[in-house]
């Protein structure tokens, strides 16, 4: 089982994501589909998907207020549509975002601020630390970047939708028949625990997915869908999470019948490589392109100076 991987990938690269917390032990989640946990080819299908929607987020810490943090933050999120091959940018009702003042709830310092960009209120307990304060904001500009992600899927309607991520909170909140995909390329959570797990995982080759399992309900990641892994890539010397995606779509059972078109519309959208993102392995090119589309319409730095008179 063991694997030497090139020294120049970062240490943390297979995470995908930045830890604040310890991840929940890794388990066998029960199977949905087949009675075992086994690898099972896909074919590569013309796309199917029409639509495509991610969020992105930026933040300046701009000033402090004794030892609290004062942070200027964008967020955004963006559905864009697949018409004659072509992704095309967003409508104006695709599109949500805008800069927030995220600011501690310290008398009166709100109220300056609004000149500069809406505030949000953070709590403030007497005995906070500074950091303690800067986490709650990430966790409130994080919190904010997923609602408006939420708005555009809630009013989503007609076609197959790609979401960049896990469909949980989403499905809460569209209706039952909307067609709707979930890819989520880092693995804080394991759905994988005994020794044939792990081998039929460390195993995949390119183009391979393992049984549907389910994803059960939990506070933080919402409804129970079913759920199942897909190699997108294979890489010499990397390590075993590398071009590992996991996909998540509703629990019904026409996606149970249709898994196997599920992983080959995903495997279509491979093509051409996202690069120079270092996501390119797990990072789908239409997905690449809704987060460049936002990024574009971020302010720059240069703005935010000019925001702050400096």
């Amino acid at each position: 089982m063991a694997r030497i991987v090139s020294p120049s990938a970062p240490a943390d690269a297979d995470l995908g994501a930045e830890l604040t917390e310890a991840p929940p032990p890794a388990e066998d989640a029960p199977l949905a589909e087949g009675g075992t946990f086994d690898a099972k080819p896909v074919p590569v299908l013309e796309p199917g998907f029409t639509h495509f929607v991610d969020g992105a987020q930026r933040s300046w810490r701009a000033m402090f207020h004794g030892m609290y943090p004062v942070t200027l933050a964008h967020t955004s999120a963006a559905l864009l549509r697949r018409m004659d091959r072509q992704v095309e940018p967003p409508s104006a009702s695709n599109y949500r975002g805008g800069l927030e003042a995220y600011v501690p709830a310290v008398e009166g310092l709100a109220e300056k601020l609004r000149q500069i960009a809406p505030t949000a209120s953070i709590p403030v307990a007497e005995d906070d630390t500074g950091l303690a304060i800067a986490l709650r904001m990430k966790k409130e500009i994080e919190a904010k970047r997923k609602e408006r992600e939420m708005e555009l899927c809630e009013g989503f309607r007609d076609g197959r939708l790609l979401v960049d991520g896990g469909l949980g909170e989403v499905m809460e909140r569209v209706d039952e028949e909307t067609e709707l995909v979930g890819l989520v390329k880092s693995h804080q959570r394991q759905y994988f625990k005994s020794r044939d797990r792990q081998l039929t995982i460390l195993n995949l080759k390119e183009g391979e997915r393992t049984a549907m399992f389910v994803r059960e309900s939990t506070g933080r990641q919402g409804k129970a869908c079913y759920s199942f892994y897909l190699k997108l890539r294979e890489g010499q010397g990397q390590g075993p999470l590398f071009g590992l995606a996991r996909v998540e779509v509703p629990a019904t059972e026409r996606n149970l019948r249709q898994a196997d078109a599920i992983a080959g519309w995903i495997l279509a959208e491979r093509a051409p490589l996202s690069l120079p993102d270092p996501r390119f392995h797990v990072l789908l090119y239409p997905i690449h392109l809704v987060e460049e589309h936002l990024k574009a319409r971020q302010p720059s730095e240069a703005a935010i100076r000019g925001l702050l008179g400096i």
